[in-house]
């Protein structure tokens, strides 16, 4: 239990950037093709940056848009610090 709450916590981590950079659309569905921008932050300086590409299939269902599905395409991960794989 204690492993999982230190796992899931995430306080450490900072959005930094949302773009959106494409989308194609039929009548009642869209694809967004997008960005999201993390950085890792310890004790208050930021140890990495990340950098996630998506894509979001949403669907207008009783004229509410909702998100279908998302799949990641590919993650860019820089360790501006050490890694250190034995200090949790």
């Amino acid at each position: 239990h204690d492993e999982f709450i230190q796992f899931a916590d995430l306080r450490k981590f900072k959005k930094n950037s949302l773009k959106i950079i494409s989308k194609t659309c039929q009548a009642k569905k869209c694809f967004v093709t997008y960005t999201l921008g993390y950085e890792s932050v310890n004790e208050g300086k930021t140890t990495a940056i990340s950098e996630s590409k998506k894509i979001a299939e949403v669907e207008q269902i009783e004229g509410k848009w909702l998100i279908a599905e998302v799949s990641n395409l590919k993650t860019y991960v820089e360790s501006l610090a050490p890694i250190e794989p034995l200090n949790p």
